[in-house]
């Protein structure tokens, strides 16, 4: 639908880039389960840059953030956002994962408008850090790491088990919504 799509539009024709990626660990996508192939939970092997943790030590993830590190260099580009779809509560994460501090007043609120946006169109979905929605802290996450190193308004989605295929004019919506407020805010 053209009128639902100008978001997206607005944002492309203000520069903005697109980056999609549809499954980051396809051997545990075909295996239903979390680990790939070298039994690494990849949602778990992204540098914890405030802390000096090193990680990328799977093929996946190093080679997904040697591409990112290099596009963006190369072409002078800013990553304003990210968000990794996962499976299965209906919530939207944002950092910090790792810990119970928080991250500065400014971005925590430009988090939290995201994840207005969301609630405004996938009702009943909550937003806050993994230990708030989750009730426990993950180390290694790629939002920490994409809003650590880029500065990145960074997101786990994580859609509701069996009802998030039943939601794409909603999703749909969410994003364009999400991308004016990109440009608008810009």
């Amino acid at each position: 639908n053209q009128e639902q799509s100008q978001g997206l539009k607005k944002f492309l024709d203000h520069g903005g880039v697109l980056y999609l990626l549809p499954i980051l660990n396809p051997d545990g996508y075909s295996r239903d389960q979390r680990h790939n192939l070298n039994g690494k939970d990849l949602n778990r092997d992204f540098d914890l840059i405030p802390e000096r943790v090193r990680n990328f030590t799977q093929p996946e993830t190093r080679t997904l953030v040697q591409y990112l590190e290099h596009d963006i260099t190369a072409n002078q580009l800013n990553l304003k956002l990210t968000m990794d779809y996962h499976c299965c509560i209906g919530a939207l994460l944002y950092p910090w994962s790792y810990t119970s501090s928080e991250i500065p007043a400014e971005d925590l609120a430009k988090h939290r408008k995201i994840g207005e946006i969301m609630q405004s169109h996938l009702k009943g979905y909550p937003h806050g850090t993994t230990k708030d929605i989750l009730g426990y802290y993950a180390r290694g996450t790629s939002k920490d790491y994409y809003y650590a190193q880029f500065g990145a308004l960074a997101f786990t989605f994580e859609g509701a088990r069996g009802r998030e295929d039943k939601k794409f004019p909603e999703h749909t919506q969410m994003w364009d919504e999400i991308f004016t407020h990109l440009v608008d805010t810009n």
